[in-house]
């Protein structure tokens, strides 16, 4: 039976820029691709510090700059950076509402200081779920696992009364080996329809 539904939020409930966003900085003039920024958040301890809350934002701001020898001033770098989160993704909002009639709900996401400001200012229903735990304030990243442990402990809620719906294939596959019932968000309708299937078993 299931108890809670737990959604990420970037790209399952707002959409990001991603990687090409952040191409716009002033100072780039070309110097880098998107794959050289993808690499460095992939493997920047820093970045991932940032993520878990155990460095400020100078710090990332600092270290993404110094790393890829970027000269661009503070204020135009957080402007660039919180404008990476877009726009509500059609039709996530209705369904969200829609289902908070029928179960207690959760957002999971890994997130920063950055990124949850803009968030808040573009995501209209951060109020209808029940909580929402951010990797900067609860130390944990997905796809690890204390990420969802977390939230399932708040929730008192087994892992198999459970759902998650998240755009990440390794997080859905981290969360499917304790357990938990996933759906791989690719669009509000198909996710819709796989929510009323699990929930009809």
């Amino acid at each position: 039976m299931i108890k809670t539904i737990i959604f990420d939020l970037c790209d399952t409930v707002v959409e990001t820029a991603g990687v090409p966003g952040l191409l716009s900085l002033p100072s780039l003039h070309g110097q880098l691709c998107g794959q050289d920024i993808e690499n460095w958040f992939v493997h920047n301890e820093t970045f991932h510090a940032y993520e878990r809350g155990h460095v400020d934002t100078d710090a990332f701001v600092k270290a993404f700059c110094n790393d890829l020898n970027i000269r661009v001033e503070k204020d135009v770098f957080l402007r660039v950076y919180e404008a990476l989160v877009v726009r509500e993704i059609d039709g996530m909002p209705a369904l969200i509402q829609r289902w908070a009639h029928q179960y207690p709900l959760y957002a999971l996401s890994n997130n920063n200081p950055l990124l949850w400001r803009a968030t808040q200012r573009i995501c209209s229903v951060l109020d209808v779920f029940s909580h929402v735990y951010l990797s900067h304030q609860t130390g944990a990243l997905k796809p690890h696992l204390d990420a969802f442990w977390h939230v399932l402990h708040a929730a008192e809620c087994a892992p198999e009364e459970s759902i998650l719906v998240d755009d990440n294939p390794r997080c859905i596959e981290a969360a499917g080996r304790i357990g938990m019932h996933t759906v791989h968000f690719k669009s509000a309708r198909e996710t819709e329809l796989q929510l009323v299937k699990l929930t009809d078993m």
